[in-house]
């Protein structure tokens, strides 16, 4: 199947059209662009996924479980615990 894929000058690479949205390619030619879309179209990606609205930034999500208690995260990041700065009271 053939899609709407052409090259940007300005770019420097294949840009793939879909419903109004492009999406830069990693191709260094047509047929290689053309495998790279139908693998994007496999796993269900398509240009328009890939646009923020104007104004909206880009989300990472994080795992912020901890694997210990507080003290001991502080401790590991460096800010020291309760004992190095002369608290020994149990809270």
């Amino acid at each position: 199947m053939e899609h709407d894929i052409t090259y940007d000058e300005d770019c420097e690479c294949y840009v793939w059209w879909h419903n109004g949205s492009g999406m830069c390619l990693t191709a260094e030619n047509r047929t290689a662009a053309e495998e790279e879309v139908q693998n994007y179209i496999d796993s269900d990606i398509y240009p328009e996924d890939a646009i923020l609205a104007e104004g909206e930034d880009e989300v990472e999500y994080y795992d912020d479980d901890m694997d210990g208690d507080a003290a001991s995260a502080l401790a590991s990041v460096g800010w020291g615990t309760d004992e190095d700065y002369g608290s020994f009271s149990e809270n």
